[in-house]
């Protein structure tokens, strides 16, 4: 998905603690056909991160003339939460290696989703996870890994009802493969969002 603000993703949401196993990607590969040359670049699983993939590119870059970056960013808008409620989430985020646990706030209030208290939270393990956190001007939160590592929610729950809405393409709410429900129950639910891969050379490639 992109939304023409800088935001590429697919997301592949689950139920259960732990973020799903099967990602979005084609293992089958691509061939990058450059201004010195060719070269064959494996996707090794469908939960590979764009890191990775972007890696693998700049692996081949003398003999293609590709070079490839890297970036996971994903908008959520939240549905279910009544104006004048509090939602008390607690999760685990991660970046496909390292996790933090996050507890936070999020009310709805007549002009908006206060996301204050749960971007803080985020920000507060930039540092170990690289994942930021910021509120745009629709009002959205954004979740950034900027060297397109794995966003992984595990374990999300709420002791009041909401749902995480990825943005689509046309600035809307996602389908419901793009949204993530906390479970209140004790039992939370997950997602994984990947990035997306960007390459450039100063000549033409396919």
């Amino acid at each position: 998905t992109n939304n023409g603000y800088g935001l590429a993703y697919t997301m592949t949401s689950g139920t259960g603690n732990t973020a799903p196993t099967a990602g979005a990607f084609s293992t089958t590969g691509f061939n990058i056909s450059g201004s010195v040359g060719s070269a064959a670049i494996s996707v090794t699983s469908s939960v590979e991160s764009a890191a990775s993939i972007a890696a693998a590119v700049n692996a081949q870059t003398e003999k293609t003339g590709v070079s490839a970056t890297a970036n996971t960013s994903i908008a959520f808008a939240q549905t279910g939460l009544a104006t004048g409620s509090t939602a008390a989430l607690s999760f685990v985020i991660g970046n496909g290696s390292t996790t933090q646990n996050i507890t936070a706030n999020v009310t709805q209030g007549a002009s908006g989703t206060d996301w204050s208290g749960l971007v803080s939270q985020i920000n507060n393990s930039t540092a170990q996870t690289g994942i930021s956190a910021n509120v745009d001007n629709s009002g959205n939160l954004v979740l950034t890994q900027g060297q397109g590592q794995n966003i992984t929610i595990e374990n999300f729950q709420s002791n009041n009802a909401i749902v995480l809405n990825g943005i689509n393409g046309a600035g809307d709410l996602g389908t419901a493969a793009v949204q993530l429900a906390a479970g209140t129950g004790g039992t939370g639910n997950s997602a994984l969002i990947q990035g997306f891969v960007q390459m450039q050379s100063t000549q033409g490639y396919a």
